[in-house]
């Protein structure tokens, strides 16, 4: 997911003339990576990887 977002964004980059209608909504892919992150996982794993050292 965020490989396509980068590829939206260099070829809109590249494209300015490109119809909105055409191009890849990043801010609505970007969501989506958000929403299925494990963040309260992480975030405990971060604090055992610190109680551990």
């Amino acid at each position: 997911m965020l490989k396509l977002c980068i590829l939206a964004l260099e070829n809109d980059m590249h494209n300015p003339e490109k119809k909105k209608s055409d191009s890849i909504n990043v801010g609505l892919v970007l969501e989506t990576v958000l929403s299925i992150f494990p963040l309260d996982e992480m975030e405990f794993l971060g604090y055992v990887g610190e109680v551990v050292e």
